[in-house]
């Protein structure tokens, strides 16, 4: 999971004339998910998953 200050980082450093190569290597992530960022304005959203009842839950 990206954190808000990763997501504005790469966006700050992609606008500075940093190669996508470079962001990668001095964040500690891959090419493709700099990339994949980029490409998006906003920051992603994750959903909560509901919990499932375990096998315990009824006793």
């Amino acid at each position: 999971m990206l954190t808000k200050e990763i997501f504005v980082d790469i966006h700050v450093r992609f606008a500075q004339g940093q190669s996508l190569r470079k962001i990668a290597s001095e964040l500690g992530i891959s090419r493709n998910t700099v990339k994949h960022h980029l490409q998006q304005q906003t920051m992603p959203t994750y959903a909560k998953r509901s919990q499932q009842p375990t096998k315990l839950s009824p006793l």
